[in-house]
């Protein structure tokens, strides 16, 4: 996903490298973390490592070890004296992205914290984690000006009602304007009107039966009963075949009422 609006924290981010100092970003669920951490993972891509929590503490030193083009092999001491004695000669630390630092083992923090000066660690979380990150960043929902960017590079040219309700009913979470931008594309291709976009877009869940022909629905379930009581009518019915036949029809009765409620509040919406 493209970064809009993110100039300041990439900046933090990349200032926290350069003096080699850990850092935390947090924020909600959606605000951008991951994006932001894989972004600058790419511009560093060379002295660094791309980690996914959660991993045991061997996974974390064999990440290590391939990265370093060491052997990943023998016991956990070994590993740990061999990755550490080449991280040691080196003359810049190597930099440890880790997202979703919040689901790391207590073990595995603890390897991290031994590590010290040689990894320089700029991890994702929820929320703040006990752990002695230098510094930290939360993430911020996006500005209005920002949110709409961000639906005119996903939807394109667009009708302004379309950005508005979206950046609106978004609250500038990236994640939540991407998925309501998905919503409105589906109902586009579906031929909706306006006023039930709006409805997909504010409520948070599509109406269901306004997505099926109705007649087509009532027809089908009509033919079905009518089919059911001539099989009845033409091989003889015990009491149980009589009262399947009776549930049936009053079912048929009560949802073709229903439909028919549905159709008419769909007109009158209309």
């Amino acid at each position: 996903m493209v970064l809009i609006g993110r100039d300041e924290e990439l900046g933090k981010i990349i200032d926290s490298i350069t003096y080699r100092k850990s850092l935390l970003i947090t924020g909600v669920n959606g605000i951008g973390k991951t994006s932001i951490l894989r972004e600058v993972f790419e511009l560093q891509k060379e002295n660094s490592i791309w980690l996914q929590a959660p991993f045991t503490p061997r996974e974390l030193l064999e990440a290590i070890a391939r990265k370093l083009m060491l052997s990943r092999g023998g016991r956990m001491g070994e590993l740990w004296r061999r990755v550490m004695w080449v991280l040691n000669q080196r003359e810049d630390p190597l930099i440890l992205f880790l997202d979703d630092f919040d689901g790391l083992s207590t073990n595995a923090r603890k390897l991290l914290k031994k590590m010290g000066e040689n990894v320089t660690l700029i991890a994702s979380a929820e929320r703040r984690v006990t752990f002695p990150f230098e510094e930290e960043l939360e993430l911020k929902p996006l500005s209005r000006k920002h949110s709409l960017e961000l639906v005119e590079w996903k939807l394109g040219d667009v009708d302004d009602w379309v950005k508005n309700v979206i950046a609106t009913h978004s609250l500038g979470i990236p994640g939540k304007i991407m998925e309501l931008c998905k919503r409105y594309e589906i109902a586009r291709k579906f031929g909706r009107k306006k006023h039930e976009i709006i409805e997909l877009l504010t409520r948070g869940r599509p109406i269901i039966w306004k997505k099926v022909n109705l007649l087509s629905t009532s027809s089908i379930i009509s033919l079905a009963y009518l089919l059911l009581v001539l099989k009845v009518l033409l091989h003889g019915a015990s009491s149980k075949g009589a009262l399947t036949v009776a549930i049936f029809g009053y079912a048929t009765m009560a949802l073709a009422r229903l439909l028919r409620s549905f159709k008419r509040n769909e007109n009158e919406e209309g």
